[in-house]
């Protein structure tokens, strides 16, 4: 997976972590992220999924999905497209020190290895923003954080859950097999992080799947 770094800038009220690529976005288009940050602070929040809203330098912020979880957790998601270039930016109510320290735990874990036959990659963040965490407070009342990826859209694989409920009742032997095996790789990465203190939802919305590749994308552990 190559080597990985993260600088981190923090401060009594804000962190602001950012790898190679995100610092290059931060130092050119600082206008341009400035204007992102606003519109979805401002209107992205009230937008139905699948919307689209455009900033004024052009950039079409898309919503994709949100969530409200347990203990007052909740996320918003959107696909962020500037010409050929698109990311993924999650606002989540999150500790961001935590968040990049368990994403770069992770990556660690299953570099040069292989789960039950299955390259697993981990999604690394470009750049993340928010306030250090309050431990007086709860989850619900945490100020959201930022958090700046790559965007993998459905010509490089599809979520877990999407593939196997889409294929859950096929008779085709090689499709049954890839679901067992799929399954068995999915319980052993889940155990090989509950190790390490890293919850993931791997079932429902955070591994991709590669199919005919034998990749698995893991992202936003907790």
């Amino acid at each position: 997976m190559g080597k990985y770094s993260l600088h981190v800038k923090a401060t009594a009220r804000r962190i602001l972590a950012y790898n190679p690529l995100g610092k290059n976005m931060i130092s050119r288009h600082p206008k341009k992220m400035l204007e992102v940050k606003r519109l979805i602070e401002k209107e992205g929040f009230a937008m139905p999924q699948g919307a689209t809203k455009t900033t004024k330098s052009g950039i079409a912020v898309q919503r994709l999905a949100n969530g409200n979880y347990k203990g007052g957790y909740s996320t918003a998601t959107f696909r962020i497209a500037h010409g050929k270039k698109v990311f993924f930016v999650r606002y989540s109510r999150i500790d961001p020190k935590e968040h990049t320290q368990k994403h770069i735990l992770a990556r660690k874990l299953f570099e040069n290895k292989k789960i039950n036959g299955y390259n697993v990659r981990v999604l690394m963040p470009h750049i993340l923003y928010g306030k250090p965490k309050q431990e007086d407070l709860p989850k619900s009342e945490m100020d959201p954080t930022f958090t700046v990826t790559d965007y993998l859209d459905a010509s490089q694989g599809t979520l877990y859950k999407d593939y196997f409920d889409r294929n859950y009742s096929t008779k085709d032997p090689k499709i049954v097999h890839e679901l067992k095996e799929l399954e068995i790789a999915r319980k052993k990465i889940e155990i090989m992080l509950g190790v390490k203190q890293i919850s993931f939802e791997s079932r429902d919305r955070n591994m991709f799947v590669v199919p005919g590749k034998k990749v698995l994308w893991l992202f936003d552990f907790e």
